[in-house]
């Protein structure tokens, strides 16, 4: 059976038998489940209870801070639970802020 062969994308094998990973292979694995975008956004509420949810792909902090909310409620598989500020969601969680006031929310991408 012949040896698979690496390409100059992948890494090559060098005389030692040992497989050596390119530069742009060891950047696309560091960068693996990590957000492109740094910079965190305002959200904008809409009507109280106000429910958002992360279609990013990527994780993501909601940090809700002032107004006068009432309740603030992660929502996985279309059960929603108690939480509090900052509140973590992975792809396809959802927060629901119920509020009289307006607070400021920011998303910040993880």
């Amino acid at each position: 059976m012949a040896r698979p062969q690496l390409n100059s994308d992948i890494g090559t094998v060098g005389p030692d038998s040992r497989v050596y990973m390119s530069r742009r292979l060891y950047d696309l694995l560091l960068e693996r489940g990590r957000n492109p975008v740094t910079a965190p956004t305002a959200m904008t509420l809409g009507a109280s209870p106000h429910t958002y949810t992360n279609a990013s792909g990527y994780d993501q902090d909601i940090l809700i801070t002032g107004g006068t909310v009432s309740a603030i409620e992660l929502g996985r598989g279309g059960v929603f639970y108690a939480a509090t500020s900052p509140v973590r969601l992975s792809p396809g969680d959802s927060v629901r802020i119920s509020y009289t006031v307006a607070p400021t929310t920011t998303i910040i991408p993880r």
